[in-house]
């Protein structure tokens, strides 16, 4: 905001200039905003079935999703309870869930890659925490998943790969809400390809 009483009329046409070049900047800034929200809304129509999804590079905290407020059929609070739910059975160390109600099909990924994007085998996250729940070397972080920080996962990242260096290991979610007439295996397949897909447009191949 701009002061009038400190600006003289004289300077009245500098100001304006300079006002008007800002707001094109923040213009600017929104077109490029909306055109990448409208790509990725796009990708939608390449999954049939697909309703919504959310992209979370957890080593960057990238996060990647359409815009829920456009959505008609997904509520914010079914999506958070969906994200509730698979937290739930992420600290029993389950890295893959997928399950469906009256409506939809629900399915949840958290896998890891090295530094050229390589997927990377894990220990058994469930069979670990099952076996070692007694042990001083179990898992059990001071944080809780899905913390922007990304401190619960370089810590899981941690545990499944304790001979790799810490921070060579990239960790990343896929949440997928389909149609519940979509089969567990479709889903899967939509999920590998939207992965690649998210992947190109991030950049995140480079």
């Amino acid at each position: 905001c701009c002061d009038s009483s400190s600006i003289a009329l004289d300077q009245l046409p500098d100001v304006a200039a300079l006002v008007e070049g800002r707001i094109l900047e923040i213009s600017e800034f929104l077109a490029v905003k909306a055109e990448r929200n409208i790509t990725i809304d796009a990708y939608l129509e390449d999954f049939p079935g697909l309703i919504h999804f959310v992209y979370v590079n957890r080593t960057t905290g990238l996060m990647i999703a359409p815009d829920l407020r456009a959505n008609q059929l997904i509520s914010k609070e079914r999506l958070w309870s969906m994200v509730a739910f698979t937290r739930n059975y992420l600290k029993k160390g389950h890295t893959t869930v997928m399950w469906k109600d009256k409506t939809f099909n629900y399915s949840y990924f958290l896998w890891f890659e090295d530094q050229s994007g390589v997927p990377m085998k894990s220990i058994d996250m469930q069979q670990h925490m099952v076996a070692s729940a007694l042990s001083s070397n179990a898992f059990k972080s001071q944080f809780e998943p899905g913390l922007l920080a990304a401190d619960y996962y370089q810590q899981l990242a941690e545990v499944c790969f304790p001979k790799v260096t810490p921070g060579k290991v990239k960790c990343y979610e896929l949440f997928c809400i389909h149609l519940g007439l979509v089969t567990s295996t479709c889903a899967v397949e939509h999920s590998r390809r939207l992965v690649a897909t998210i992947a190109d447009l991030a950049g995140e191949n480079n």
